[in-house]
């Protein structure tokens, strides 16, 4: 529906959108303007009271429908992206390997963390507003969750093994 900018904001404050998303209060009238420029927003200006006027924006039918191919084409892909945690491996690949393991046990506690955040989010949702697509979004998280602590509690177990794989480039190459 038509929001003000700073309608949007509650929005985002509201559904949470930041933990996805790095939008910042002050981007979004840039954004706003940008997404008007493309064609995919309009804005009107209206007056209420003696206040100054506000705009008040609304998606063009480019936009929904730009929108609408969005989110198919999102929903089409795995996510499958590089991670903090990837670039984090790779930039320790010439650590031994049980220095590694302390931090991906935490990485497992805080993931439990997450997850005890989340079903708390999720009890707040289902009373507030619940809808089968908000159930996919939470059922989402929780499997991305517990993916996460499942695969940094065996790789961290993996690493203190003592007969993992050897712990640097120079003990592989010899």
């Amino acid at each position: 529906r038509p929001r003000h900018a700073y309608e949007v904001e509650a929005c985002v404050k509201e559904r949470r959108f930041r933990q996805w998303t790095s939008i910042g209060f002050s981007s979004i009238y840039a954004i706003l303007d940008r997404l008007e420029r493309e064609g995919l927003a309009r804005s009107t200006r209206e007056a209420v009271g003696k206040r100054p006027a506000r705009r008040t924006y609304s998606a063009t039918a480019e936009g929904l429908a730009h929108l609408r191919d969005g989110v198919t084409h999102l929903l089409e892909q795995p996510t499958v992206q590089r991670s903090s945690i990837s670039v984090a491996l790779v930039l320790s690949m010439e650590r031994p390997l049980a220095e590694l393991v302390a931090p991906l046990e935490r990485l497992a506690r805080h993931a439990g963390e997450a997850l005890d955040e989340l079903v708390a989010r999720e009890r707040e949702a289902r009373a507030r507003w619940w809808t089968p697509v908000l159930a996919a979004v939470f059922e989402h998280d929780r499997a991305m969750i517990e993916a996460e602590a499942r695969w940094a509690r065996d790789t961290a177990r993996a690493f203190a093994a003592p007969d993992s794989a050897p712990s640097s480039c120079a003990e592989r190459d010899s």
